[in-house]
């Protein structure tokens, strides 16, 4: 995983995930090669942060299906 990706998800800064979609828009579509319990919407959801997941799943609903 992207390690800025990995950072905003571990701190919760939805504002970090929209610049890095705006930086690369494909770069949740590359989140199915991630293994299972390294995807940011688990690192998120592992650290209690409520609003970055949720930002998350809004901008990439398949992610759901993880």
């Amino acid at each position: 995983m992207d390690p800025r990706l990995r950072e905003a998800a571990e701190t919760g800064n939805t504002d970090a995930l929209y610049v890095l979609i705006g930086d690369d828009p494909d770069i949740l579509e590359r989140i199915d090669q991630i293994p299972f319990v390294q995807t940011p919407l688990h690192v998120a959801a592992n650290q209690g942060l409520g609003g970055f997941w949720s930002a998350f799943l809004k901008l990439a609903p398949n992610a759901s299906k993880m």
